[in-house]
């Protein structure tokens, strides 16, 4: 397994190690920018849409040999989705999954195409999975007040690399708060939040100051008129974040006045439609997005839908583009199938066992900021932990069954099987009722 993975990674490694072999796309040319002007000694303006610490640990890969690599920040990451592998295997064992099952939701993370290929991309995607269950396996152990400390640090080394987390910390203290025992609760709860504050206070500081705003980051106004604007089911299939970028930025001279316009043009157009309608289009529009079978890896292959911008890469066979989408398309249907019918036969949530409620509340998390707020497919890759923990659920529970271990209830196997289906759906048939939608 471990030659598979290091073969593996060496190969998404070299189809892309240099620009003329993949150029960068998207948010990956701004956190290179301003990376550049930390490596340089400088500080880059302050840009609420832009969390901070992304930027920063690109030039803290780059600080030993002095200059821009790929090499160096490709090598970490890679680090990083292992360490991400390893917690993901250790939080199944906890939550009951056998070791065999929980090893290989792990290896499923490390070796899958969409988040392998991303521990090879300059988006946060792979730092954020690795902060966040390392949070989570400190707070998990049940350990004492310092490693509930270090998990607050790790939470706000999270929230200074992706927003997401900052609606779903609540959720996260809570669940910390009743596992652990009465005479340890509060004086956890103090400790992370101490090391949360430690690390995100600089931050807030210098936005204050900058802009008045005590925020790390904010960009779900923006995110929420691009999102109730998207026209397509799929994600890089005529995108409106461009335009709408340059507009939201010409439209006023700060960041309160810009977020202000925008706040009114959402509520006139929610006026306008009726929140029947505009939830009618979310529904039919955002979950195909967000479970949609391409990803930037089979968008930035030759034919992907970034060719035409001049993105992604660059110089490779139509035959090895074609074996690389089928591998991601099969794997991530696949993941999908087998997670809709594990979160069904997974064991149920129980008051007794606070954080068997972690997995389904950050998924239905998810769905929910989604169901408003603008969506690409490398969104998934945060749910990916918990949707491939189900997966290794169904495995374990069919193959159970099979064997004539244990019976599973008819209900749950139906559920299940259409929840996959429902999926599944999602993660295909965009394109389809795109072209339906448009056709004379």
């Amino acid at each position: 397994m471990l030659l598979l993975g290091a073969g593996w990674h060496f190969f998404l490694w070299s189809i892309g190690r240099s620009p003329e072999l993949r150029s960068l796309s998207g948010d990956e040319q701004t956190y290179w920018a301003r990376a550049e002007i930390h490596l340089a000694g400088g500080e880059p303006e302050v840009d609420l849409l832009w969390p901070p610490f992304y930027a920063r640990f690109l030039s803290l890969c780059w600080t030993p040999l002095g200059r821009p690599s790929r090499l160096a920040v490709e090598a970490l990451q890679v680090l990083l989705l292992a360490a991400a592998a390893l917690l993901l295997a250790r939080f199944g064992r906890r939550e009951g999954l056998p070791t065999a099952w929980a090893a290989a939701a792990g290896a499923a993370l490390f070796l899958s195409p969409t988040p392998a290929a991303f521990a090879h991309y300059f988006w946060p995607e792979v730092l954020h999975l690795a902060l966040f269950l390392g949070a989570l396996e400190l707070l998990r152990s049940g350990a004492r007040w310092w490693a509930a400390g270090a998990a607050g640090l790790l939470i706000g080394l999270a929230l200074l690399t992706k927003s997401l987390l900052t609606g779903f910390l609540p959720v996260l203290l809570l669940a910390d708060f009743l596992a652990a025992e009465k005479a340890r609760r509060w004086p956890r709860l103090l400790a992370i939040l101490a090391g949360t504050l430690l690390v995100v206070a600089p931050t807030l500081w210098r936005n204050q100051a900058a802009t008045g705003r005590l925020t790390i980051a904010d960009s779900s106004t923006f995110n929420l008129w691009v999102g109730l604007n998207d026209a397509t089911r799929q994600s890089h299939a005529g995108s409106i974040a461009w335009p709408e970028l340059q507009a939201w930025r010409a439209s006023a001279p700060t960041f309160a006045e810009r977020d202000a316009l925008l706040r009114q043009k959402i509520r006139g157009l929610v006026a306008e439609e009726g929140w029947p309608r505009v939830a009618a289009r979310q529904l039919g529009r955002q979950y195909f997005r967000l479970f949609e079978k391409d990803s930037y890896l089979t968008d930035m292959l030759p034919s992907g839908t970034l060719e035409p911008e001049g993105q992604g890469y660059q110089k490779m066979s139509p035959r090895l583009a074609s074996l690389l989408r089928g591998l991601a398309w099969s794997s991530h249907i696949l993941v999908l199938a087998l997670a809709g019918l594990g979160l069904a036969l997974q064991p149920l949530p129980s008051l007794s066992r606070p954080w068997s409620w972690l997995a389904p509340a950050f998924l239905a998390y998810n769905l929910l900021i989604f169901f408003g707020l603008h969506v690409k497919s490398r969104y998934l890759v945060q749910m990916l932990p918990f949707l491939l923990l189900a997966a290794a659920w169904a495995g374990c529970r069919v193959l159970a069954a099979a064997r004539g271990g244990e019976k599973i209830p008819p209900w749950r196997l139906a559920a299940g099987a259409a929840a996959g289906a429902l999926l599944t759906f999602c993660a295909t048939a965009g394109p389809w009722l795109d072209r339906a939608a448009n056709s004379p």
